[in-house]
């Protein structure tokens, strides 16, 4: 009988010096209901809940070691799409990390926010009028 080899499974571990750079801009701009956001230069339309959902991936960050969040399953998924289809394909799982039942958390360090996530002067004004709450 021929014996063939035991397969093994490589696990991959992304580390923070392998992170993907991203980018992103909070232009503050809306049209139609919907807040542009730029991601690597691609223009993308969120809806509030989304775009809510994204600052509070952000602040997230900020605010523990993990940066870990709880936020609904569905809205991560419509946030994800969303991105997969401005974008790139797999963006929303490139931008979106997810932890154990219904955590999430941004791929970008906290220690790196400033460096890739920007506001422009006219974003101020969707916390102004309380689109933003948080």
């Amino acid at each position: 009988m021929n014996q063939q080899p035991a397969r093994s499974r490589k696990k991959t571990v992304t580390t923070q010096s392998e992170t993907p750079l991203l980018t992103l801009v909070f232009t503050g701009e809306r049209r139609k209901r919907r807040f542009r956001v730029i991601i690597n230069g691609s223009s993308v339309m969120l809806t509030r809940k989304l775009l809510q959902a994204l600052i509070d991936l952000i602040l997230a960050r900020t605010q523990s070691e993990q940066g870990f969040t709880r936020l609904p399953k569905i809205i991560i998924f419509r946030l994800r799409q969303t991105l997969d289809k401005a974008v790139a394909p797999k963006t929303g799982k490139t931008l979106i990390e997810t932890g154990g039942s219904a955590e999430y958390r941004l791929v970008i360090p906290g220690g790196r926010l400033s460096e890739q996530v920007r506001f422009t002067n006219c974003f101020a004004e969707l916390c102004d009028s309380r689109v933003i709450t948080s």
